[in-house]
């Protein structure tokens, strides 16, 4: 009796620090969606730009979901975390929109929100912390639909 007593005591209390734990979830930005392989219309709104053999140090993907700009970046040689400890190159990257500096984000990966409907130049700078560039841009063109 004691035995089953000790039992459904651990079963509660670890119940509890499990029901516990689900409190501080982070509320998601975006509803996901499924959508069907088959169902998905074929489009250009997502492109993959690779350089070509000379520059193969930046690289950008980008999709367009609605109003919105996904964009991707991979750099090599160069970090976005400021406290990182294998001392590479710290920096950030300056988005212009149409010729406008619209943003500087410190992520690889960031969304672009709220472009009206129509065709943008995108143009993405790698600059250092002190806001001076390494040399690597890259433009592209999105077309955000009505």
């Amino acid at each position: 009796m004691k035995r089953k007593l000790t039992g459904f005591i651990a079963m509660i209390l670890l119940l509890s620090i499990f029901a516990g734990c689900q409190r501080d979830m982070p509320k998601p930005r975006a509803k996901a969606s499924m959508v069907k392989a088959s169902e998905k219309k074929p489009d250009n709104s997502s492109l993959s730009q690779r350089m070509d053999a000379g520059k193969k140090d930046f690289s950008v993907h980008y999709d367009i979901r609605g109003k919105n700009l996904l964009i991707e970046c991979m750099v090599n040689g160069v970090s976005f975390r400021q406290n990182d400890p294998t001392q590479k190159k710290l920096g950030k990257i300056a988005v212009w929109v149409d010729g406008k500096k619209k943003e500087e984000v410190a992520s690889a990966a960031f969304i672009v929100r709220n472009l009206s409907p129509g065709a943008h130049r995108i143009k993405l700078d790698i600059l250092n912390l002190k806001n001076k560039p390494y040399g690597m841009s890259r433009d592209f063109l999105v077309n955000i639909p009505n």
